[in-house]
């Protein structure tokens, strides 16, 4: 299943017709609804970010896009990682 936006190339001939190659089922988000593709863009604007700083010395960004992707995907999340720390007690290894 793939949710895009109302983007007119999301939408087009070639999209359709792959989808009913593959048996991909396509639909549509909400339009105007910012909230249902929220966290989406807040993964293509840290994913860009992250090429942003590669880009500085290597010029071929598509090259790169791999490394970044992978950079973004092990990041340890600060937010879910203090929230863990408040429900796991800390196990002390001193003996």
């Amino acid at each position: 299943k793939i949710i895009t936006d109302n983007a007119q190339n999301f939408n087009g001939k070639m999209i359709i017709e792959l989808c009913a190659k593959w048996k991909i089922k396509h639909s549509n988000s909400s339009p105007y609804r910012p909230k249902m593709n929220g966290a989406v863009e807040a993964a293509n604007k840290n994913v860009k970010k992250i090429i942003q700083k590669m880009v500085v010395k290597y010029k071929e960004w598509h090259e790169m896009l791999p490394f970044a992707l992978h950079a973004y995907r092990t990041a340890v999340d600060m937010v879910h990682q203090k929230i863990l720390s408040l429900i796991m007690p800390r196990i002390s290894m001193a003996r």
